[in-house]
């Protein structure tokens, strides 16, 4: 595990549980931003942080950056599901 840095609030120095924690926490932001709460910046930073956290894993690393990407350019939601599949394979593979 790397020490998180993305103020999540996991605080200072605490162990980040690894992508699949800010998946979880982008998802939440998202579907809170379609209901018009104002999470969309901070939502794109947990992709980011997935993004980076990542890299270990191409596939998986491929995905979340297509994600981000998408939705930072036209507002396209992440296929969550595909993510999913691509973070269970990667946790099959540990």
């Amino acid at each position: 595990m790397e020490t998180c840095t993305s103020g999540s609030g996991l605080g200072p120095g605490r162990q980040c549980p690894g992508p699949h924690h800010h998946l979880g926490a982008a998802y939440v932001l998202l579907t809170e931003a379609r209901e018009g709460y104002a999470y969309r910046l901070r939502a794109i930073g947990h992709l980011f942080e997935a993004e980076d956290e990542s890299q270990e894993w191409p596939d998986l690393h491929a995905a979340i950056r297509a994600a981000r990407k998408a939705y930072q350019s036209d507002g396209t939601m992440p296929d969550w599901a595909a993510l999913e599949r691509r973070m269970r394979e990667v946790r099959s593979g540990e």
